[in-house]
């Protein structure tokens, strides 16, 4: 299986920081025409709604045929593994405005003990995606010879 490497849509991270950055923009109008000291919050609130938007862009997906890579962060970086022998399910949803814009959330849940749910947030909804992952799970148990009792 090769390596693919996906990230949270755009559209999906301005959809989440969409309120951030009007609330950004009514506190800067109120500064402006009220008084000059809600132009500060304004400004804070701004910059904050844009750090999130570019946190949520820097997200990053990596699914081999071992495991799943997360990495998130700006200015530090985290970065989480899930061995792909491990997941026992996984839901989809979509949201109406999701379903239009053609993206999803995936969900997996596993048997890990430090991370038994790990939720993908706005990615492209590509059938090929859920078949390949159940594939890799597939492989991966059967190369770690794992078998699910009950």
């Amino acid at each position: 299986m090769e390596t693919l490497t996906f990230r949270p849509h755009p559209f999906y991270a301005l959809a989440k920081t969409a309120p951030v950055l009007v609330i950004a923009a009514l506190v800067s109008i109120l500064g402006y025409y009220i008084h000059p000291l809600f132009i500060l919050p304004g400004i804070g609130t701004c910059l904050y709604g844009w750090y999130r938007y570019f946190y949520i862009c820097a997200i990053k997906y990596v699914l081999d045929a071992h495991a799943l890579q997360t990495s998130c962060g700006l200015f530090s970086k985290r970065i989480d593994s899930l061995a792909l022998f491990r997941v026992k399910d996984y839901v989809i949803t979509q949201s109406l405005l999701m379903r239009i814009a053609g993206l999803m959330n995936m969900t997996l849940i596993s048997t890990d003990v430090t991370n038994n749910t790990l939720t993908m947030y706005g990615i492209a909804y590509h059938p090929e995606l859920v078949d390949q992952l159940g594939e890799a799970v597939r492989a991966a148990r059967q190369n770690n010879k794992i078998l699910e009792l009950g």
